[in-house]
């Protein structure tokens, strides 16, 4: 019987030679994109998750407004579910109870999970914030508008296209066969290998919502602390097959027994987030490990 360490370098060998035999370059997806703009005490940042999704994707794009505590704020009008934003339809929303910063302003953050119309060129509409400050006076911040590219899942994006085919020589046609030879002998191990690890139900793919989660390893300090209390709620949830009502640690308390680890982990997670002086980017990289291997724990407990 083959250890697990065994079947792990046999799957990964043999997925190397089958990309090397097919010759697939496989092209990197575009990051995300903020973009923030300011003006007379107030501050608007739209940050999108990707700038390339698929027509089966989600895009989640976080708004956050801040602004003087002397300013009264209102929040964009299409906030409520199934509405039109641009040319996506909101699936979701969710917004964070108001925080005043460590500057003294007041910090909105509310959170859209979008769903693509058609494939194409997608636009999303700009922002228009409106705010009234103490003395009365009107004042707006707007957005600039964001394009995204939809792919459909019906066809492979930027296939190369050959109007007339080589010329099919002999010595080619027979290094052409023996690179189908070798695919075809790789998948045959690759299948071998599934076979072997059939009762682990935990595998290498991940979900949308683990990618989600795992996209904060390369993120900035800031960007971390604001986007890991959800990031990580519904890469567990997904994990648990457990829905939550709210992707938020009272909303995973509801569902999930908190344990010593994780709850230490969460009172960190608040005292990093909430304190008056911004953590520095070590301790909120040993932090957001602590989740992964939380994440990675409740993972192998639901497989074994």
């Amino acid at each position: 019987m083959m250890s697990w360490k065994q079947v792990n370098i046999l799957l990964a060998a043999c997925l190397a030679v089958l990309l090397v035999a097919c010759q697939k370059q496989e092209t990197g997806k575009p990051a995300g994109t903020t973009s923030t703009v300011a003006a007379d005490g107030l501050e608007l940042t739209v940050h999108l998750t990707d700038q390339e999704i698929s027509t089966s994707e989600m895009l989640e794009v976080e708004v956050v407004v801040r602004a003087e505590e002397s300013i009264k704020v209102q929040m964009p009008a299409f906030a409520e579910p199934m509405g039109q934003w641009g040319d996506f339809t909101i699936f979701e929303s969710h917004a964070d109870p108001p925080v005043l910063d460590a500057d003294g302003w007041v910090r909105q953050r509310r959170v859209f999970l979008l769903e693509p119309d058609l494939p194409g060129d997608s636009v999303l509409s700009a922002v228009t914030v409106q705010a009234v400050d103490g003395q009365g006076q009107s004042r707006v911040v707007r957005s600039q508008e964001h394009r995204v590219k939809v792919l459909s899942v019906l066809t492979q994006a930027d296939q190369p296209l050959r109007d007339i085919a080589p010329i099919d020589r002999p010595e080619e046609k027979q290094q052409g066969s023996w690179w189908w030879a070798v695919g075809i002998g790789s998948v045959i191990l690759l299948v071998i290998g599934w076979w072997l690890l059939r009762d682990r139900t935990l595998t290498d793919e991940v979900s949308p919502c683990g990618r989600e989660f795992e996209k904060l390893q390369t993120a900035e300090s800031g960007e971390v602390l604001q986007r890991l209390e959800k990031s990580f709620c519904r890469a567990l949830s997904d994990r648990l097959g457990e829905p939550l009502e709210k992707h938020d640690f009272s909303g995973l308390q509801q569902v999930v027994d908190v344990d010593a680890e994780l709850g230490d982990a969460i009172a960190d997670y608040d005292r990093m987030r909430y304190a008056a002086r911004p953590a520095d980017a070590a301790a909120v990289g040993q932090l957001y490990q602590r989740f992964a291997r939380i994440l990675d724990r409740t993972g192998k407990e639901v497989g074994s």
